[in-house]
């Protein structure tokens, strides 16, 4: 005997039909597509375990965006512990603000649900998406210092259900215009391992910020060191050029070179420090001016003319142009000449020699275009 039940609508109302017959054609032909669905299925005990232990998955496809939004949202209302977010950007951010879902989910958080989202970088948004993070004191906002090369966005509440968009243009402001396919994804084991790539980059956003601390404490404290070390270097200095006049000693006025000569080497090394310092942080600024090359390069020369320690070294200045004027960091360049004259002075031998400071001037040739341009070359 066959028994089959038919139910339908109609006009609202739900209408059952029950088909019963003991004709051998429907009983042979049902009962061979028994046969074959049972040949496929899975026993009722397996399936019920793997849904109590979480490897059952089920999948399901959203392909228009308005219900997808809307599923979120009420998959967002039903947490119970912890909603994760990966946006697409900061784009992403922006859209999430603009459409209301910060409200939503700093009330979820706001009942003891933890909220934590991610946002990818690589936009000219951060100075604006700063500004907002602080509206939602009950979310926790990190963000990463570079951008998904898959452009999607994925939302895993509490371990077990999983929401991946695709976003065909992330520089819209509707989600309409910006959403594709959804793809809502129920199981543990799926979930889990969106987990995994969630906490993986939440981490590296904390080590980043210990990275970042502490090279902003380290800068600061050599900017401080250098700025101490400079302090007393100048009355040393001075002081000392006084004494020099002073007294007829010359084994004092040795001792007294000696001082002299690295009190100079401590104030070139605390310039440099702070100098490297203000590189590494884009603070350095160049203060441009007009000066004579000749009158730098002769001030130069004259300050290591009497440190040059034991060494019997004599010095030429050779111009090209004795009245070359350049626009320059007179500071930053007589720091570089410096240094090439205290290099010359380190690798002369003991018994001396001549170090020879030339200037001269070129045309520089700028692609096509030739430029008139007075370079130097020391």
């Amino acid at each position: 005997m066959l028994n089959s039940t038919i139910e339908k609508m109609e006009k609202g109302i739900k209408v059952s039909s029950l088909l019963t017959s003991n004709d051998s054609l429907y009983l042979n032909h049902y009962s061979e597509i028994f046969k074959e669905l049972w040949k496929t299925g899975i026993d009722a005990k397996d399936r019920i375990k793997d849904i109590e232990e979480g490897r059952y998955i089920n999948v399901k496809i959203i392909q228009n965006p308005k219900k997808s939004i809307k599923f979120v949202s009420e998959l967002n209302k039903s947490t119970k512990k912890e909603i994760l977010v990966i946006l697409s950007s900061e784009y992403g951010f922006l859209r999430t603000e603009k459409t209301g879902g910060f409200n939503l989910l700093n009330q979820i958080a706001h009942t003891g649900v933890r909220v934590k989202v991610l946002i990818p970088s690589g936009s000219n948004k951060q100075d604006k998406v700063n500004s907002i993070k602080p509206n939602y004191q009950h979310i926790e906002f990190r963000s990463l210092q570079f951008s998904l090369q898959m452009v999607i966005g994925i939302t895993i509440i509490d371990r077990e259900k999983t929401m991946i968009f695709e976003i065909k243009d992330d520089t819209k402001d509707n989600f309409l215009q910006t959403l594709g396919l959804a793809i809502y994804i129920e199981g543990k084991s799926a979930a889990l391992s969106y987990v995994s790539i969630f906490e993986n980059l939440w981490k590296q956003t904390e080590l980043l910020e210990q990275l970042q601390t502490h090279d902003r404490m380290q800068r600061e404290f050599i900017n401080t060191a250098a700025h101490e070390l400079r302090t007393p270097i100048q009355p040393i200095l001075g002081i000392t050029e006084l004494v020099k006049k002073e007294i007829k000693d010359d084994r004092h006025k040795e001792l007294l070179e000696v001082i002299s000569r690295n009190a100079h080497r401590l104030k070139n090394l605390s310039e440099d420090i702070l100098e490297a310092s203000k590189i590494e942080s884009n603070s350095l600024n160049l203060n441009k001016e007009y000066f004579k090359i000749k009158d730098l390069i002769l001030e130069i020369i004259n300050s290591y003319e009497n440190n040059t320690g034991s060494k019997n070294i004599r010095f030429e200045y050779e111009p090209d142009n004795d009245n070359l004027t350049i626009h320059a960091d007179r500071n930053g360049l007589s720091r570089v000449i410096s240094n090439l004259i205290n290099n010359s002075v380190k690798f002369t031998h003991k018994e001396g020699g001549t170090i020879s400071v030339f200037v001269k001037s070129r045309e520089i040739n700028n692609g096509n275009k030739e430029e008139d341009k007075e370079v130097v070359g020391v």
